[in-house]
């Protein structure tokens, strides 16, 4: 299908404005950097190749965001004939890590879709717009990276991460930087630099601000070993000293990168209300964006506590269901919930469910054997 001389000459007068976006202060930022259109093009006389058939623009666009703006990316936007009655098409050239991009360069947004959500009065300069926007607020429930999607939702520090390495690997120099840098090699490798120290100055902050979270909610924990706490718990070592500012935990593992706190739970149920019984959560340096892992250092007889101890509960779990506002005192309730009332389909030693459900007599009667050989007292 060929393209029109309407179609081409709005064609042109869109990607004139477009050109006019390449300054620090237009509206949105783009900088064309290969165009259907010579310079010297004239909106009178068009060339064939864009009459004919699908054309291309690439150009860089400059995203805002915390996360991306410390780079440019380059984008490709695929012009069918009948544009702009149908949407173009827009591919990252630039790899970038983001739940609306796939890996591929795909970018999707619903107002790019041959729907009712496009309109042919939409101008490329909207587009532009649509695009920046869209990688500065990503939407994961439209995601079509859905791990990135899942990550970005719950686990955001992981995903900055991520999205930061990516940049510093890949990330075109912005503006500012490519004037400075005249497209010189000294220039690019003073760019790469720069980013590098600006993730680790972000890196560093961010695990501050964590640490803060972290102290708060252990120092609120501390306040449990009551009876009249909502939840009654003994911290016995922690992650910082008692006259430890919110801002110095002692050193993570190098292993696994995570503190560990220790404490003992009471439960409530009868089979388990005699003894106290000493747990040990895992918490990531970026927690609490991501759950803590729980483990029972006591040896203990329960269908949702394994034999090496690991304790299994969904609201735990990396997905969906564990919520950033999610405090340690939720975490120490829903495992003490939890043992006074197992699940049986959550079981990680399917015998001891299976006992559970079909000889409780059975289950009791070894639950309670650990509980005198390995229970603590509750004092």
């Amino acid at each position: 299908m060929s393209r029109s001389n309407i179609l081409c000459k709005r064609l042109h007068q869109d990607i004139a404005e477009l050109k006019r976006l390449n300054t620090e202060d237009a509206e949105v930022r783009f900088k064309v950097l290969q165009s259907p259109f010579d310079d010297d093009d004239d909106d009178d006389d068009m060339p064939k190749s864009v009459a004919q058939k699908e054309c291309e623009l690439i150009g860089l666009i400059y995203p805002q965001s915390n996360i991306y703006k410390d780079a440019a990316f380059k984008i490709k936007i695929n012009l069918p004939p009948t544009f702009p009655m149908v949407p173009p098409t827009v591919t990252f050239v630039t790899p970038i890590y983001h739940p609306n991009v796939t890996d591929k360069g795909e970018f999707c947004n619903g107002l790019l879709t041959r729907n009712s959500n496009w309109l042919s009065t939409t101008s490329l300069i909207e587009v532009v717009k649509i695009v920046t926007q869209h990688i500065d607020e990503p939407d994961p429930a439209n995601s079509i990276r859905a791990a990135v999607g899942v990550e970005y939702t719950n686990n955001r520090a992981q995903f900055e991460k991520n999205a930061r390495e990516h940049i510093l690997k890949y990330g075109e120099p912005p503006l500012s930087a490519v004037n400075e840098s005249k497209h010189t090699a000294e220039g690019a490798v003073r760019y790469r630099a720069t980013i590098s120290n600006t993730i680790n100055i972000k890196r560093d902050m961010s695990e501050t601000r964590l640490n803060k979270v972290l102290h708060k909610q252990i120092q609120d924990l501390k306040r449990c070993n009551t009876q009249n706490a909502p939840v009654r718990f003994r911290v016995k070592k922690s992650p910082f000293d008692d006259d430890d500012d919110e801002c110095d935990t002692k050193e993570a593992s190098a292993v696994d990168k995570t503190y560990k706190l220790t404490g003992c739970i009471y439960p409530n149920s009868d089979i388990y209300k005699e003894a106290a019984y000493e747990i040990e959560l895992g918490l990531h340096k970026t927690y609490p964006l991501e759950p803590p892992e729980v483990r029972f250092l006591t040896p203990f007889y329960h269908p949702n506590v394994g034999g090496d101890g690991k304790f299994c509960h969904e609201v735990l779990k990396k997905t969906v269901e564990w919520k950033s506002n999610t405090t340690l005192i939720d975490v120490v309730k829903a495992v003490v919930d939890r043992i006074d009332k197992p699940d049986v389909d959550q079981s990680i030693v399917f015998e001891v469910g299976k006992e559970y459900v079909d000889n409780r007599a059975e289950f009791d009667r070894k639950a309670a054997e650990f509980v005198k050989k390995h229970g603590l007292p509750r004092n």
